[in-house]
């Protein structure tokens, strides 16, 4: 069996976390698979997944 995937690529700052964050809940609440691999040159927290949104690093919010 295939399983499908798509990328999102941009910028930086130009809202490719934000979307990811808005279409999570969408894949959910249709019973889909979702894993989001992010890759980056910065420092980042990850395995900060909470059930339905991304968990922001401690002190930040959504």
């Amino acid at each position: 069996m295939l399983s499908k995937a798509f990328g999102i690529v941009g910028y930086s700052g130009s809202g490719k976390t934000t979307l990811i964050e808005r279409l999570l809940p969408w894949f959910m609440a249709r019973s889909l698979k979702v894993a989001v691999i992010k890759q980056s040159h910065h420092d980042f927290e990850a395995g900060r997944a909470r059930q339905g949104q991304l968990a922001p690093p401690p002190g930040r919010g959504l």
